[in-house]
């Protein structure tokens, strides 16, 4: 069932066996399984259908550091959240990402690679992905030595965007309600146990949700600030004062580090372009491997090499025209003439689809490394409540103070520096040669970036309140039947994108909320 509270307003509590907060990519993960295992749920939305601008007002935050861009422009507000936008780059978290840091960054994430591995079929059903490994083999093993080579799964445009997953069994289910433009203001805990929630809408109505179990899926950042606003509206006293609430935000921070000098354009085209297989498409990228992390100490980094064109070409305009397709809407008549007016490139893009099987870059493109590492998680990094603006429920808007600091940079460096040597040294030299950017250079891009839609660390996972903010289990430590499910709670970024990761706590979530015994036993 899907609603809105612009047009419903119920007068009574509705009752659920969960409420999650948040109808985006882990939002409706979460949901639907559950729903699809007998529990009634409701799914609160803070946005429409979908979101048109590309900022949310609701978004705002007060910037007490450098300028972090996923704040703002990385988060959606509409039915498939992020999802909407999302580029879509599913691959699994190697083992090493879970286990205690080389860099002593945390003592490990207390959960094993396999329990979230056990949810990938289902996960690459449900995008329609083709199924198998997900690393490179064959003629990519010698290229980069010391780099795993990689290949992460993108679902077609339309499968990248969860609402469009999942709207027909909204819609047509008895079990799952799921209710756009309610914000939710209030979390309702009583005696230190959850017994549901209330949310409203500008217009001023409102709708209370009863359940024993509530999730937090609003994002990192969100999610954050409604566990900030449920303890400072319990005077501070509801979570135990040494829990890490909102300390530790990190992201991967990502910059070009060089220039390609082809030797080989074609076969550049064939390693690193986008390749079509059979449920959407995958690229290279070269992981740092868990023994040069362990032996050189560097973080968790991975490499990839991508075109950069001045001006707009047929090339941008089909993109555009894709991801009007992901947010379910029509494309731009202005998009298919650009299309058009680039006719050769686009005659030529058609032939490499099909015989080549690649994306073909746009007539005079270039070529450049692009290096992405992760942060290290640091209490002077960390979200708070703003002490002077509010939202338009009379709320603190999140403050962030977010810094990348000498300590990123040196180590951003070094994995650089490792990276252009290994280059030299491995037969991808014959394709390529590399120019690397000076360091001034680069760590001026890397500022500039304001890090790449990544947020981490302020809910992460601890074995208690002193080192966490929820358990093994996603579990508030200090709150009975209150769980978050974001990013936040992920100790580290790693060596991937971390949406899979993401996706696989839900669909663990939700056979823990619905046989929380048989994960006892597992434990």
């Amino acid at each position: 069932m899907l609603k809105s509270l612009q047009r419903d307003c119920p007068s009574d509590p509705i009752h659920a066996d969960v409420a999650v907060v948040g109808g985006g990519l882990a939002g409706l993960f979460l949901a639907d399984r559950l729903a699809q295992s007998g529990l009634t749920v409701v799914v609160l939305e803070s946005g429409s259908a979908k979101q048109e601008l590309g900022t949310h007002p609701l978004n705002c935050v007060e910037v007490l550091g450098e300028i972090y861009g996923g704040a703002e422009h990385g988060r959606f507000r509409c039915l498939g959240g992020t999802s909407t936008r999302w580029g879509g780059a599913l691959l699994p978290y190697l083992k090493t990402d879970l286990d205690p840091h080389p860099l002593s960054l945390n003592q490990g994430w207390g959960i094993r690679s396999c329990d979230l591995e056990a949810h990938l079929e289902r996960i690459e059903k449900t995008f329609g992905v083709q199924q198998g490994t997900y690393e490179g083999g064959g003629d990519l093993e010698g290229l980069l030595p010391g780099f795993l080579p990689r290949l992460p799964k993108w679902p077609v445009f339309a499968n990248r965007n969860t609402a469009n997953l999942f709207r027909k069994r909204i819609k047509q289910s008895r079990t799952l309600s799921v209710w756009l433009n309610a914000t939710v203001t209030e979390i309702l805990v009583e005696d230190g146990e959850t017994r549901g929630l209330v949310a409203a809408n500008a217009n001023g109505a409102r709708i209370e949700v009863r359940a024993p179990e509530v999730v937090l899926a609003a994002g990192a950042i969100e999610t954050t600030r409604i566990l900030l606003l449920l303890n400072e509206a319990h005077d501070g006293r509801l979570l135990p004062k040494e829990m890490p609430l909102g300390q530790g935000f990190h992201d991967h921070i990502s910059a070009p580090i060089a220039d390609l000098e082809v030797e080989d354009r074609n076969e550049i085209i064939r390693l690193f372009s986008f390749r079509f297989v059979r449920g959407g498409m995958r690229n290279l990228r070269f992981e740092l491997s868990p023994h040069m992390r362990g032996v050189d100490r560097l973080p968790a980094a991975f490499a990839h090499v991508a075109f950069y064109r001045d001006g707009e070409s047929g090339f941008d305009g089909l993109r555009k025209i894709f991801q009007s397709i992901q947010r379910h809407r029509f494309p731009a008549i202005r998009d298919v003439l650009q299309v058009l007016r680039d006719a050769p490139w686009f005659f030529a893009a058609v032939h490499w689809r099909f015989i080549g099987k690649r994306v073909l870059p746009p007539t005079g493109s270039s070529f450049e490394l692009h290096l992405v590492t992760e942060q290290a998680s640091r209490t002077a990094n960390r979200i708070t409540l703003s002490s002077t603006k509010k939202d338009v429920f009379g709320q603190p808007l999140a403050a962030i103070q977010w810094r990348i600091n000498q300590e990123d940079e040196d180590a951003f460096w070094r994995v650089a520096q490792q990276l252009a040597t290994t280059w030299r040294a491995g037969e991808i030299v014959s394709c390529a040669r590399l120019k690397m950017r000076d360091r001034s250079t680069v760590l001026d891009n890397l500022k500039d970036a304001g890090g790449i839609y990544h947020p981490a660390g302020t809910t992460r996972i601890g074995n208690s309140a002193s080192d966490g903010v929820v358990d093994e289990q996603l579990r508030v430590h200090g709150v009975k039947g209150l769980r978050a499910l974001a990013t936040s709670v992920f100790p580290s970024v790693g060596g991937s994108s971390p949406s899979l990761a993401l996706i696989e706590f839900a669909l663990r979530m939700a056979d823990d909320i619905v046989n929380p015994q048989r994960r006892q036993q597992e434990a």
